[in-house]
């Protein structure tokens, strides 16, 4: 038995060799995918393919510029966390953050920015995020990229702002807000001052009250002891025994 041996396990050649990029068609269904929702295509994709994350299917979509233009914000959350470019162009320079804003998709503009998408990324011809939502009247979105510092005076080539378009398409409640958005922040400024003046007035209010009942305490003087007589009764006891008030021990 000593001298028979014993054959050797060979290693398995699982995953010793990277999978092969992937077709066009391929990246063309990922994203298509991704535009859709479609979770089980994405992942068993990515699981595959994880490079190819960034790669354009159809239109020059990215999974992300899909997803973002598309309202699906799980789908976004999952290929950020995968290491999809956060601000991944097409070839007209578009950028997740402005497909999201161009159709409203105010969760999703809102996810991108905590994320830390460029704010002032610009498309063909200087368009930003905000002119794009200012242009079909997304109030909401308009909002929160005003809240988030996006730029309300920048120019496009043509010349329009963001209030400029709001006004030309005859969005009223959007071009009222984006007028009155410097004062609504100075205000806003104006207001969180107070608010911090107030409460540090509070709280050093509440310090001199604590300083002064110290020194009250400390300027108190203690109480005499009662005296006792020989026949070790106090005076209230006496008191007490002789109709001259209640007793109670000490």
């Amino acid at each position: 038995m000593s001298g028979i041996m014993m054959p050797m396990p060979t290693p398995s050649l699982k995953n010793s060799f990277p999978a092969p990029p992937p077709s066009q068609q391929e990246v063309d269904e990922f994203v298509t995918a991704a535009g859709k929702g479609d979770m089980v295509v994405v992942t068993a994709f990515l699981d595959k393919h994880i490079t190819s994350i960034n790669q354009k299917g159809p239109l020059d979509h990215t999974a992300m510029t899909k997803a973002a233009a598309e309202g699906q914000k799980e789908m976004v959350e999952l290929l950020l966390k995968k290491g999809a470019q956060i601000d991944a162009r097409d070839n007209y320079n578009w950028t997740p953050l402005i497909y999201a804003a161009q159709r409203g998709r105010t969760p999703i503009v809102a996810l991108l920015l905590e994320k830390g998408a460029q704010i002032g990324a610009t498309a063909q011809q200087g368009w930003t995020a905000l002119m794009w939502a200012a242009r079909f009247g997304y109030t909401g979105t308009v909002r929160i990229l005003l809240e988030k510092g996006a730029e309300i005076g920048a120019v496009n080539t043509s010349g329009m702002t963001a209030l400029k378009l709001a006004m030309a398409y005859k969005h009223g409640e959007t071009a009222e807000l984006i007028e009155q958005w410097p004062e609504l922040q100075r205000q806003r400024q104006e207001q969180e001052r107070k608010n911090k003046e107030r409460e540090l007035a509070e709280i050093k209010a509440r310090e001199l009250n604590a300083e002064r009942l110290e020194k009250l305490k400390n300027q108190r003087p203690p109480k005499p002891p009662l005296k006792k007589k020989r026949d070790g009764t106090t005076q209230g006891k006496r008191l007490c025994e002789s109709g001259g008030g209640l007793y109670s021990p000490e």
